[in-house]
């Protein structure tokens, strides 16, 4: 939950600290998008060090632009949210499907530098999850597959294995 000045609010760190201690064991290394927000929700899962990747990053936004009638239009007369609307516009999927390739590379890469048994958390954004979600799946960009979109907290669990993704759990606050 993004405050005013781009940090996390004092909300969203309530939020993030619940939703670490609800979840089943702990993490051994932590990963995240430069943001700010980002690193801040790390620390709130209990990191103390936290290693960055631009690549966990938002959508590239510049390569949206041409396409901002078109999502408004949607998000106003359909009620999408603006990931629906992305993916309802057939031109953005090789966008979209880059950026979920690119987070799994990362998460492959974290997954080669843990031991054996080890478990990191990677925090990302919303929009950028979901392809990468979308991607594991076996590519179809349909949200349907997923659900709906990610809310705040919300995320997969990849199960990697010799950079193979061998398991995609969703998971979400709620249903």
């Amino acid at each position: 939950m993004r405050g005013p000045s781009g940090d996390l609010t004092e909300q969203g760190e309530t939020l993030a600290r619940e939703t670490a201690r609800a979840a089943p064991g702990s993490y051994d290394a932590f990963y995240s998008s430069p943001s700010p927000r980002a690193q801040q929700t790390a620390m709130a899962f209990g990191a103390k060090t936290v290693m960055t990747d631009p690549r966990l990053g938002l959508l590239p936004g510049a390569e949206f632009v041409a396409y901002d009638a078109q999502v408004r239009a949607l998000t106003e007369t359909q009620g999408l949210g603006l990931l629906e609307a992305y993916l309802e516009i057939a031109d953005l999927h090789p966008v979209l499907r880059r950026k979920g390739e690119e987070v799994l590379d990362v998460l492959r890469e974290i997954a080669r530098d843990l031991p054996r048994g080890s478990c990191a958390l990677a925090i990302s954004h919303g929009g950028t999850i979901e392809p990468a979600v979308l991607v594991a799946m076996g590519g179809a960009f349909k949200l349907e597959m997923i659900g709906m979109e990610f809310s705040e907290c919300e995320g997969a669990n990849f199960e990697v294995d010799e950079d193979k993704i061998k398991l995609v759990e969703l998971l979400r606050l709620r249903t």
